[in-house]
């Protein structure tokens, strides 16, 4: 008995034929054959992009090998400067312009740790994250019945309207081993340094007199991401964690921790003279208090969707709000959008195009998407916006400021039905793994509150910015054992 055993573990010890590790460095030796080509090519065609993608694959290779501290420190550090540079960059503050595409590099790779980690949840949390996914590829799919432009159009729609997510998947990787305390500090850690980065550049920049005019009676600064909305977006997010974690059944920061962030949130608000924030944070407490209030996550979230959309469908009677030129309304909507004319606009013309193709809608990348200018030129033309202020191929400086408005053009009322439900679904499923800290989810609907008025989810920088401390702070029930207590 013992001596067929014998055998049998030398016969399974033995080492493998010479063969077998010349076959293994012959693939290796034609992996890093093609890779060679691959950038070398690419730097004959496009030596940035090549530049910026290695740089990319380098930092992720360096994060993944790295230690647990030093990968969550490097991994933190690397992604809070990625939205600076990106945003100086799209506005024309840093050159070369192409840097911008630096967020679209970290998104991209961002969907890696997305599926690992989604991939590791319970049952039911994998299902509802399937349906969401299907339901996003679903509007998307609809958008392409009446396509302009192939696939080369409608391939960098697709991703402009989904990268956002990249930018969950590394929050939840650069959380994976901490617990829910320490994820929401590091968050509020993270947003902290964006709050004071803003702030001592907004403020360097009006002492120095380089402000753009005046609202509100106060001097218009680009601010340390190079537009005014982009300082306004970061405070606006310290400010949801700071009430999210003082209106959760579980609370994570300190009462000083709080208070100064609070101050400092409102701090970068003011100097961005930007109001939009009060719809976002208004969108937060309607979407917390549901919770609280209203027994059913689909209900409570249903509720939250909803305020966008009844801002959506309802901003183009308000009065005073319709404009066919430079001018803007003086109402108090008009106030909190700004340039609230030609956005409301922008709101009729999508439905123009909807009602036009009904149900599918004018197409992907045809109507706010920024990808082909003459695709944009013969949709908005179409929407009778083509000799507007703001909309015509010599000033589109409005084009891209509404991510309902561009759903509701490119897909139709169908593809903005589906788009509806998935961020319903979207929201449950955040409650579904964090029941006991509301921050994920209720950023979630700040941010689609104030899709009718920027483009919010669509925009690179704006998703880091959003969606980073928002991955972050996703703990699963395990991880959030914590004391409601001070």
């Amino acid at each position: 008995m013992s001596q067929p055993q014998s055998t049998h573990t030398v016969t399974l010890g033995r080492p493998a034929p010479a063969s077998y590790f010349h076959q293994g460095w012959a693939a290796l030796a034609a992996m890093l054959a093609a890779l060679a080509i691959a950038i070398g090519a690419g730097v004959a065609l496009a030596p940035l992009q090549t530049l910026i993608g290695a740089v990319a694959l380098s930092l992720l290779a360096a994060v993944t090998l790295a230690g647990a501290r030093l990968r969550l420190v490097l991994g933190i550090g690397v992604l809070a400067v990625v939205p600076i540079v990106s945003g100086l960059a799209a506005y024309g503050q840093l050159h070369p312009h192409e840097l911008k595409l630096l967020s679209d590099a970290v998104l991209l790779t961002g969907f890696v740790p997305l599926v690992q980690a989604v991939s590791g949840m319970r049952k039911e949390v994998k299902d509802l994250a399937m349906l969401i996914i299907v339901l996003l590829l679903a509007g998307e799919l609809v958008g392409a019945v009446h396509s302009h432009g192939g696939l080369a159009l409608s391939v960098p729609a697709v991703w402009q309207d989904l990268r956002w997510l990249g930018a969950i998947g590394w929050g939840l990787h650069l959380g994976s081993r901490l617990t829910a305390t320490q994820r929401v500090r590091w968050a509020y850690r993270l947003l902290v340094g964006w709050n004071i980065c803003q702030t001592v550049v907004a403020l360097g920049q009006i002492a120095l007199g380089e402000g753009a005019g005046t609202r509100f009676s106060l001097p218009v600064v680009s601010g340390a991401f190079g537009h005014p909305t982009l300082g306004s977006i970061v405070g606006t997010i310290l400010l949801c964690l700071v009430l999210s974690d003082a209106l959760s059944p579980t609370r994570c920061l300190s009462r000083r921790q709080l208070i100064c962030g609070a101050a400092l949130a409102l701090l970068v608000v003011v100097i961005s003279t930007r109001l939009k924030p009060l719809l976002a944070v208004g969108g937060l407490l309607v979407f917390i208090s549901s919770v609280r209030l209203v027994r059913g996550r689909w209900l409570s979230a249903a509720i939250a969707v909803a305020i966008p959309v009844v801002f959506f469908l309802g901003l183009p009677f308000a009065s005073g709000l319709t404009a066919t030129n430079a001018e803007s309304g003086n109402g108090l909507v008009g106030s909190i959008a700004g340039h609230a004319g030609p956005r409301t606009s922008l709101l009729s013309g999508a439905e123009k195009l909807a009602d036009d193709k009904f149900p599918f809608g004018w197409g992907l990348g045809t109507f706010g998407s920024n990808i082909d200018q003459s695709a944009e030129d013969s949709a908005f033309g179409d929407a009778g916006l083509d000799t507007t202020f703001g909309f015509s191929d010599a000033q589109p400086a409005f084009r891209y400021d509404s991510l309902m408005a561009h759903v509701l053009g490119e897909r139709g009322w169908a593809g903005l039905g589906l788009w509806v439900v998935a961020f319903v679904a979207a929201l449950v499923l955040m409650v579904m793994i964090s029941p006991e800290y509301l921050f994920p989810a209720g950023a979630m609907a700040a941010a689609l509150t104030l899709t009718p008025i920027s483009p919010s989810l669509q925009d690179p920088t704006l998703a880091l910015l959003i969606f980073l401390p928002v991955g972050l702070c996703i703990a699963p029930m395990s991880k959030l054992r914590m004391s409601p207590s001070r």
